[in-house]
């Protein structure tokens, strides 16, 4: 099992592509040169961008760009800028007196500039890597609809055969789950004398595989944005989006039954993720591990395909940063099968992986000094084992004791939370009856004070009574001691005031008689 991944930098030279959204990367078959096809590059361009990245023949460890332009066409050959297509190197043809060898990246799919006519989907087209031009496949039976996102790789079974899975179907903006084949064995790659004809590749063929023996076949979702890579007899899917929802599910589909497999795995898997643009990779590892980046995952991931178990591995070397701070990552393919090494593009820089196992390098056996040296710090790296163990089970020992405590403790809060509770219960039934009580009080208040202020007024009225009816009795002797007197004109005015508060008093007209 691989337990480290080193990464060098390399010197990549002048004139490197800039950073772009949506591009893809593909290695040719030798794996000696990596193609960059296409994506949202800052400069402008109206046509799609071709770029290739070698190693210099004449300085070892150092990789040089070289950017791809067409030759002169027909406009109606040259496509306009795309983004997100899925794109793969074949060699096709055969070495003869009729026809050359020739290297070709096969597009499909993918979406315009929006801000060159909108979002537009594309079919299949191929780019003549030698002849430096762009030419379109003719299917005279029709093919998969227009996609973007979607997989693509060379059947591991057939090197003339492509396989097509998934992406997002345009205009309808769907997610797919069809499996297409794309038969390349009889694809007329000869350029005619007609230049029109040269536009154009016949002979190829798309078939809609069939999946398992019956409808009703176990295969994956709908989906894009998935990491797809071919491993011999077989081809691996891991990830997916849905939505905003991420997924770690990993399938594998058998070539020679095209039968879909979901893999049950163990160990430490990866988060979920997806992978798009670069932003998560898959490599397959001589057919017997699988490498995996996520996106913005701080780890790398392999996986055993013998058994199914995922383990964390590290990475090394000069690019010793984390996978989730490389910037700008686009993909990894590898380029040495024997040396399991590969190529890693980012920031504008390029690196070489290798994959180390627990075993490391071959080499030559230790001597027998070594050896013993070697059994010796064997020794004493088990009683310090040994050692951290009763340290590790002291320490167990402890934690279970705190536990314990911690255990008898919850159980007395709870008993006094229950107290509480129920004290609490009582006091708000106290409550509430004192606050009845105490509106019974203020009614009984208020009626005091009505009772009160009525016996104020009725007091008040009787002392009033009392002093007119004082006054009516003073007024009254007055009155007879004038008459007495024959004072009658006195007796007149005592009288009419007597009469007054007679009245006040009784509140009758009393007449009073005169001389």
């Amino acid at each position: 099992m691989a337990s480290c991944v080193r990464a060098e930098l390399l010197t990549a030279g002048s004139h490197s592509p800039t950073i772009r959204d949506g591009g893809s990367l593909a290695v040719t078959p030798d794996g000696e040169k990596f193609i960059l096809f296409g994506g949202d590059p800052s400069e402008s361009s109206f046509t799609p961008v071709v770029t290739a990245v070698t190693e210099n023949p004449s300085t070892p460890g150092e990789w040089m760009w070289k950017a791809l332009p067409a030759a002169e066409e027909g406009p109606s050959s040259r496509p306009p800028m795309m983004s997100f297509a899925s794109a793969v190197v074949t060699e096709v043809g055969e070495i003869d007196d009729q026809q050359q060898q020739g290297l070709y990246l096969i597009v499909f799919g993918g979406v315009g500039r929006v801000s060159m006519g909108g979002r537009r989907s594309y079919r299949a087209l191929a780019f003549d890597l030698n002849q430096r031009h762009w030419r379109r496949f003719f299917f005279p039976h029709g093919g998969p609809p227009p996609r973007h996102n979607s997989g693509l790789c060379i059947s591991p079974l057939n090197d003339s055969e492509v396989l097509l899975f998934g992406g997002i179907s345009d205009p309808e903006k769907l997610r797919r789950s069809d499996l297409w084949s794309l038969d390349l064995s009889k694809a007329d790659w000869l350029y005619h004398s007609i230049p029109s004809q040269c536009d154009s590749i016949g002979g190829a063929v798309w078939r809609k595989v069939k999946v398992g023996s019956c409808s009703t076949a176990l295969r994956p979702s709908p989906r894009d944005k998935f990491a797809m890579t071919a491993s011999p007899g077989s081809i691996y899917l891991f990830g997916v989006e849905w939505d905003t929802r991420l997924s770690d599910e990993l399938w594998r589909l058998d070539c020679s039954t095209y039968e879909w497999e979901h893999l049950d795995t163990k160990g430490s898997p990866p988060p979920p993720c997806r992978g798009a643009d670069g932003s998560s990779w898959l490599w397959s590892i001589g057919g017997s591990q699988l490498l995996l980046l996520p996106e913005d995952a701080a780890s790398l991931y392999i996986l055993d395909l013998n058994n199914h178990y995922w383990c964390r591995v590290l990475m090394s070397g000069e690019v010793c940063r984390t996978p989730s701070q490389l910037e700008g990552l686009w993909a990894i393919s590898p380029y040495s099968t024997a040396k399991r090494q590969g190529l890693i593009l980012f920031d504008n820089s390029v690196a070489s992986i290798s994959i180390e196992d627990d075993d490391g390098p071959v080499k030559e056996g230790p001597s027998r000094e070594k050896r013993q040296a070697m059994v010796v710090k064997d020794d004493v790296m088990i009683r310090d084992a040994e050692e951290h163990v009763m340290k590790s089970k002291k320490e167990v020992l402890v934690l279970a004791e705190d536990m314990a405590a911690l255990g008898a403790d919850r159980g007395r809060l709870i008993a006094e939370l229950e107290s509480m509770r129920q004290q609490a219960e009582l006091d708000r039934r106290s409550i509430r009856e004192a606050r009845s009580r105490i509106q019974t009080l203020e009614e009984d208040v208020r009626n005091a004070k009505n009772l009160l202020k009525d016996s104020e007024g009725r007091e008040a009225d009787l002392r009033a009574r009392v002093a007119r009816r004082g006054k009516l009795d003073d007024s009254l002797r007055n009155l007879c001691g004038m008459i007495a007197d024959e004072r009658w004109n006195e007796a007149k005015i005592v009288a009419t005031e007597a009469q007054k508060l007679l009245k006040l008093s009784c509140g009758a007209n009393v007449p009073m008689g005169t001389r």
